[in-house]
């Protein structure tokens, strides 16, 4: 896999994506062969959380999400973050901070195989959030290590069983 980031990355039609949310997660599955259904764990942070947009693909080495950073960097207005992890995670990767840069960037949502922090005020922001059931792990990040991360984007991303790809629509 490169170690690269995409600065360019082409974008499924709004309207088609605003035609497929409509529908819903179960249609669209359904519809495309039932293919695409991420793990029954990954859940909102908040009922009623539900958001479409095309995805803009990470994948991250276990507490460490400085390619998460990278990534707010290459977001759109109508993208949805979708972060996977090379093994299971339950750091606490994903907080208020991160989302504020979201959505000043005009960013749906983010769906994310790991632990996300700050529930409460993600609620209180409304910002869609899908993420793993259980309380995150704190995350430290050491200063002396360097990051491992790897952004993965224009190349597929595993996030928990489903294959994503950057002009991939997602639902949540």
């Amino acid at each position: 896999m490169k170690t690269v980031v995409v600065r360019n990355i082409k974008r499924t039609d709004a309207d088609l994506v605003n035609r497929l949310g409509a529908l819903g997660v179960a249609t669209a599955h359904e519809a495309y062969g039932r293919f695409g259904l991420m793990k029954p764990y990954l859940r909102p942070v908040w009922a009623g959380g539900e958001a479409a947009g095309t995805a803009v693909t990470v994948l991250a080495q276990p507490g460490d999400n400085w390619m998460i950073h990278v990534a707010v960097e290459q977001c759109k207005p109508g993208d949805i973050l979708v972060v996977g992890c090379t093994t299971d995670n339950t750091d606490g990767m994903f907080g208020d901070l991160l989302a504020t840069s979201l959505m000043a960037r005009g960013v749906r949502g983010l769906v994310i195989d790991a632990g996300v922090r700050d529930a409460k005020a993600l609620r209180e922001m409304a910002f869609r959030c899908g993420r793993r059931r259980f309380p995150p792990r704190a995350r430290s990040r050491r200063p002396w290590a360097p990051s491992t991360c790897r952004w993965s984007a224009p190349e597929s991303t595993w996030c928990r069983a489903m294959r994503s790809w950057p002009t991939t629509t997602a639902l949540w």
